[in-house]
């Protein structure tokens, strides 16, 4: 069956998948430069917000993917989809928190992580519901979970290793979520190229049918939304951070002033 794109759509999946890494980039610098309930929060919040990130670029993607029938979507299991990317990047995150990471932790928890984003996507296009079923080419069926699991391994080397790299820590930080960005967005539409539909093919999905358009922006605004917030909440819990650490030096600076005048008397 013939399949046509929506451009503005596939570039809109691929800018959110890039605007989420670098949201969870972010989290991950906070997880790793706080302690006890605070690197918990952010370990939490930048697993949610990564697997956030990868399950809206499948979901605008999908958007994008147009058949000659009318097609829909099972919402149940389109949501039920999220869960395995939330569930794989908070290991990932998980695995970061540690104080040391040996070569073999990251090479596991990489491998768990992508089967975790393939486990999502090929649940998500279970979503349509296609009757006969989807079936897919096994070389690009292979090549797109490979895909995810190198994703993986970059992902945690980026934000494990990353402040070994040469480069001022925001760059290093954009840099590293258009790298993110792209890699899942690779797998995604790696995937898509091994799919084959029957020319009689019919959608039996039944939930409420919306523009593609429309609910694309619907999305985008809801994820933005949860990116943007994040953002601002690290940006003002490094700003404490810096005032907390600011007013403990001159605490302790004018703790040592008065033994030294006490000292002199």
């Amino acid at each position: 069956m013939l399949i046509a794109w929506n451009i503005p759509l596939v570039l809109l999946s691929v800018l959110i998948a890039m605007i989420g890494s670098f949201t969870s980039l972010i989290h991950a610098q906070r997880m790793r430069e706080s302690s006890g309930r605070s690197a918990w929060m952010w370990m939490t919040a930048g697993g949610i917000t990564l697997g956030l990130a990868i399950w809206s670029m499948h979901f605008i993607g999908m958007l994008a993917f147009h058949l000659p029938i009318p097609i829909s979507y099972d919402l149940p299991l389109t949501l039920l989809s999220s869960l395995p990317a939330i569930a794989s990047a908070l290991l990932g995150f998980y695995v970061l928190h540690k104080s040391s990471i040996s070569a073999v932790r990251i090479i596991v928890s990489g491998l768990l992580m992508g089967v975790g984003i393939s486990i999502m996507h090929y649940t998500g296009m279970e979503a349509l519901r296609m009757m006969p079923p989807i079936s897919y080419d096994p070389l690009f069926f292979s090549l797109s979970v490979a895909i995810a699991v190198i994703a993986s391994w970059g992902a945690l080397l980026i934000i494990y290793q990353g402040e070994h790299v040469k480069l001022p820590p925001m760059l290093r930080l954009v840099v590293g979520a258009v790298i993110m960005g792209l890699a899942i967005s690779s797998m995604h539409y790696t995937a898509m190229l091994g799919v084959d539909i029957s020319p009689n093919s019919m959608c039996l999905a039944d939930s409420v049918r919306v523009a593609p358009d429309i609910l694309a922006i619907i999305v985008s605004l809801v994820s933005l939304l949860w990116f943007g917030g994040g953002i601002l909440a690290s940006l003002f819990d490094q700003r404490m951070a810096r005032q907390n650490a600011k007013h403990w030096r001159n605490t302790h600076k004018h703790w040592r002033n008065s033994n030294k005048r006490i000292g002199r008397y």
